[in-house]
């Protein structure tokens, strides 16, 4: 859940980095001189609100799966160092 939480938080800062970026460059390989409010005014008059959120699902599938390991590593790290004859061994 968390994993989820945090793509739909993040997306849109990393869209908005991305299209930064590329604004950077020009076609002829000079620097643009683009703020970053105008990225983020562009983005959202020629793409709206969805447009934040441009590849959120990709970004929720891979999420669920890595959080899942963690999870699961953790608890079994947990697991694994509570036992009781830890001492003995």
């Amino acid at each position: 859940m968390t994993g989820v939480f945090n793509s739909v938080l993040f997306t849109p800062l990393d869209v908005v980095r991305t299209r930064f970026q590329v604004s950077i460059l020009k076609e002829d390989g000079s620097r643009n001189q683009d703020k970053l409010s105008h990225v983020v005014t562009e983005l959202y008059r020629t793409d709206g609100i969805k447009g934040f959120f441009r590849g959120i699902t990709a970004r929720v599938l891979t999420a669920i799966p890595i959080f899942s390991y963690i999870f699961g590593g953790y608890e079994a790290l947990k697991w694994f160092t509570a036992r009781e004859d830890w001492d003995k061994q």
